[in-house]
């Protein structure tokens, strides 16, 4: 996954980075920030994407 600069400056958690990355997709990365994490409303959608990546990652 593409790093995005403003969710690595946030000060958020490194190994969310990839749940922050699609939730800030889903989203903005501003919504991200804000919400200081994955918001409630995008986590179904940031949880499928979480299963691709460790499928493709086997």
């Amino acid at each position: 996954m593409l790093a995005r600069p403003a969710l690595q400056t946030a000060r958020l958690p490194a190994e969310d980075l990839p749940a922050l990355i699609a939730a800030g997709y889903r989203t903005s990365d501003r919504t991200v920030i804000e919400e200081r994490g994955v918001p409630e409303r995008v986590r179904p959608h940031v949880e499928r994407v979480l299963r691709f990546l460790a499928d493709y990652e086997r």
